[in-house]
């Protein structure tokens, strides 16, 4: 094939053109498949990094369960010999929060709904621990309750209330959960006198909600 530029003859050969054709789609096979296997490793990383996060939560999770349990059955062996029918009652309030628990526990997080029913079943674990010393009272905007939580994201909080709530001999815990644009507002507060000063840090608890919360969503 014969070009003319600028009064220079060029001789294109189809074995050149086909040579350059070739050199072209080999370099972008090999850009596509250094696109590709960029894009896997991302993906890769990405799902390591959400593994790692759910595993965090994980352990920060498990922490609670036997810290909770080991109280509420130490308290029902103490009120067994006061009131055997109240403790056993609430044993089978106890029964109810761990079968719950069970049910959600391989969810990374449930609906919003949900944790307000392991919270019910916890303060009813409480109710019977206390009686009327503990009051809770629970407030969720109807448009919350389809948002997406860590599993016991607000027991371990009513319990830190109840806890430091009752050394004024009666507790009563408001918890509210609204929206703040993006955001899920939860507050736990309690009626008590607040931290005394020999109270340093956070306890297991609310290290673990913090971490958790951290493991999935990031400081």
């Amino acid at each position: 094939m014969m070009d003319m530029a600028n009064g220079v003859t060029v001789q294109v050969t189809p074995g050149a053109l086909v040579g350059s054709v070739a050199g072209v789609l080999l370099v972008t096979a090999a850009v596509a498949s250094g696109i590709a296997s960029w894009l896997r490793s991302r993906r890769q990383l990405v799902a390591a990094r959400q593994m790692l996060a759910d595993a965090q939560a994980q352990a920060h999770r498990l922490q609670l369960q036997p810290h909770f349990v080991f109280n509420a059955l130490q308290a029902a062996a103490t009120l067994v010999h006061r009131d055997a029918m109240q403790a056993d009652l609430m044993l089978v309030a106890l029964g109810d929060f761990l079968r719950l628990t069970m049910q959600t526990a391989e969810s990374r997080d449930i609906p919003l709904v949900t944790e307000l029913a392991l919270l019910d079943r916890y303060v009813e674990v409480m109710r019977y621990r206390f009686g009327d010393q503990v009051r809770v009272v629970v407030e969720a905007d109807p448009e919350t309750l389809d948002a997406r939580v860590p599993q016991l994201l607000l027991q371990p909080l009513v319990e830190n209330a109840i806890r430091h709530g009752l050394r004024d001999g009666s507790c009563r815990v408001h918890v509210r959960v609204n929206r703040r644009g993006d955001a899920l507002l939860c507050l736990v507060r309690d009626h008590g006198k607040g931290l005394t000063p020999a109270v340093r840090g956070p306890g297991i608890g609310l290290r673990s909600t913090r971490g958790r919360l951290e493991a999935l969503y990031g400081s």
